[in-house]
């Protein structure tokens, strides 16, 4: 069996999103989800939705409980091909995603099973106060890094959706 590795597909304007919320909370985090849809067995962000928290500060964000099922539903009022596909947050220095954010995707990915898996996004801030993209799914029983491969926006909505929604 040859080995595959996962990948997100991130439409240019969801990334601007991300950057955008980032900047305006350093230093402190900040986070949300990523809507979208599923393009060929791959999951493809094509918004990304800040969920803010009082929960947070420079080494920790939490999701506000139960903020993220109304935040999906208000997409797909706009279109429902749109779903979730993952957990987002930065962190204000460059440091990978840590124990207790791939903890969280396990638990995700185990409480919530869906092919493929939830995303966990990390926006880490460099030294050039840019951001760097860090994704990870959980591929058999653990968290593996995705190729980014950023895209152009979902094309408008038809009559019939050809793409998979997400829960």
């Amino acid at each position: 069996m040859t080995w595959v590795q996962p990948e997100l597909l991130i439409a240019e304007s969801a990334i601007d999103q991300l950057k955008r919320a980032a900047s305006l909370s350093h230093p402190l985090e900040t986070g949300g989800i990523l809507i979208g849809v599923h393009a060929v067995q791959q999951p493809w962000a094509t918004m990304a939705v800040e969920l803010p928290s009082s929960s947070r500060g420079r080494a920790h964000y939490h999701l506000p409980g139960g903020a993220t099922r109304p935040a999906v539903l208000i997409t797909r009022a706009i279109d429902p091909r749109l779903g979730y596909i993952g957990d987002w947050h930065s962190h204000p220095a460059d440091t990978p995603p840590s124990r207790t954010d791939l903890a969280s995707l396990r638990l995700i990915s185990y409480l919530h099973p869906r092919l493929p898996n939830p995303t966990l996004l990390v926006l880490r801030r460099t030294f050039e106060d840019e951001y760097e993209l860090d994704a990870r799914r959980i591929t058999a029983v653990n968290p593996m890094r995705c190729a980014i491969r950023v895209t152009g926006d979902l094309p408008r909505p038809t009559t019939h959706y050809p793409l998979e929604p997400n829960e």
